[in-house]
């Protein structure tokens, strides 16, 4: 899984996910399982966007620097006027 890991270090989930695929389906024509081996030779026939629009992809990911929150993060939620009511409720009880 490593070796997967460091070869794909530039795709999106979705070209992952479409390299899984591919070697599924030439597998599926051998009449085999699929294996790492299938995965890795669709990755090496892969050219992530990163790579292929690093051009088109710089502004963006400047642009987000300021105005995007890391999706890692977790959203803090405000609680709604009625849940407070129905705390203070219950504290009063």
């Amino acid at each position: 899984m490593a070796l997967l890991a460091k070869k794909s270090d530039k795709f999106t989930g979705a070209e992952i996910e479409e390299c899984v695929k591919d070697a599924m389906f030439a597998a599926f024509d051998e009449n085999r399982e699929f294996q790492t081996n299938d995965i890795l030779r669709a990755v090496k026939n892969t050219h992530p966007i990163a790579e292929r629009s690093e051009e088109l992809l710089d502004p963006i990911r400047k642009w987000a620097e300021d105005h995007a929150r890391p999706v890692a993060r977790p959203k803090v939620q405000k609680e709604s006027a009625n849940v407070r009511h129905i705390r203070k409720s219950r504290k009063e009880d």
